[in-house]
């Protein structure tokens, strides 16, 4: 098998062909780019189609690779795969005994090189660490953004990927420098879920547990309060429920009114899994609307006592 090279599109192979054709090549590959250019195509081709037993033949050593390096590289790969190599210009054949020699001296020259760049490494990586340079590649995360995210990790509202985001950083990097997240979290969620009593008022259709419902909800309403969906107020309909999302009304007190019956309203669905609209139109027995009782009576002294 032949190949031939030139640099530019502009020169002419015909004289390469033709010695490749004359010394019995059956099949020839080429190329017109520079040498120093290492997608060779066509010879990358070449190397490919090469099967044991098989000599690739060169017009010169300087049309198979223009570095010492790449000639090495090269012919040390044909020499394993148990294939031979002519060049003619330089009369190199290492099918006789004469040009094996050649090939070992080449394997010798690339343990060399190898065993250069080693040592070359070795050196620069001693100098850099004796200046204080930090090798290899720089971390994803610093030490002061792990530190933040363990922060904001130990906080119940906290996602991840919120975390990740305002970090600038993936949610996979963000596990992989602080793989105990997953433990933070269930941490964090145990103890939100200890400071809420166990024991929730009971829910009647009386005022006054109605009341003590509203205070309940209110008093922790990081779990029971705004973070549940409630239809019944809200500003976005099926969306959390802050306080500053809710009409303004004529006055704060009346703010705080319709934000704490909004919260009471959340967790009686949520406990219940009533809705509170279902109730609006049922009378006790003085003939009032129960959550009517409930707006005009304990739910404004709750408003003014929380300051909610």
């Amino acid at each position: 098998m032949g190949y031939g090279r030139v640099s530019t599109r502009g020169q002419n192979l015909d004289r390469q062909i033709r010695a490749l054709t004359k010394c019995g090549c059956a099949k020839i590959f080429t190329d017109k780019l520079s040498g120093k250019n290492t997608d060779r195509p066509e010879l990358i081709e070449c190397l490919k189609y090469l099967r044991e037993g098989d000599t690739l033949v060169v017009p010169s050593l300087d049309r198979l690779a223009r570095s010492l390096q790449d000639l090495i590289t090269i012919t040390v790969d044909l020499r394993k795969r148990g294939i031979g190599f002519k060049s003619l210009h330089e009369n190199l054949d290492t099918t006789t005994s004469g040009g094996r020699l050649v090939f070992h001296v080449f394997a010798a020259l690339a343990e060399f090189i190898r065993e250069l760049i080693i040592e070359n490494t070795r050196e620069g990586v001693a100098a850099a660490k004796a200046r204080g340079q930090r090798l290899g590649r720089p971390k994803a995360m610093t030490e002061e953004q792990v530190s933040h995210a363990v922060a904001l990790l130990s906080q119940p509202k906290a996602s991840a990927k919120a975390i990740a985001e305002l970090l600038g950083v993936s949610r996979s990097t963000l596990y992989a420098y602080v793989p105990e997240l997953a433990a933070i979290r269930a941490a964090a969620a145990k103890q939100t879920a200890a400071e809420v009593p166990a024991q929730r008022p009971a829910l009647t259709r009386e005022p006054e547990a109605w009341w003590q419902l509203a205070e309940f909800t209110l008093n922790h309403s990081a779990t029971y309060g705004w973070q549940l969906t409630h239809q019944l107020y809200p500003a976005n309909p099926g969306h959390p429920i802050p306080v500053e999302n809710y009409p303004a009304g004529n006055s704060r007190l009346r703010r705080n009114i319709v934000a704490a019956q909004a919260a009471a309203a959340a967790a009686i669905e949520d406990l219940t899994g009533h809705r509170v609209q279902d109730w609006e139109e049922e009378e006790d027995a003085a003939g009032e609307p129960y959550w009517e009782a409930f707006l005009d009576g304990p739910l404004h002294e709750l408003a003014r006592r929380g300051g909610h």
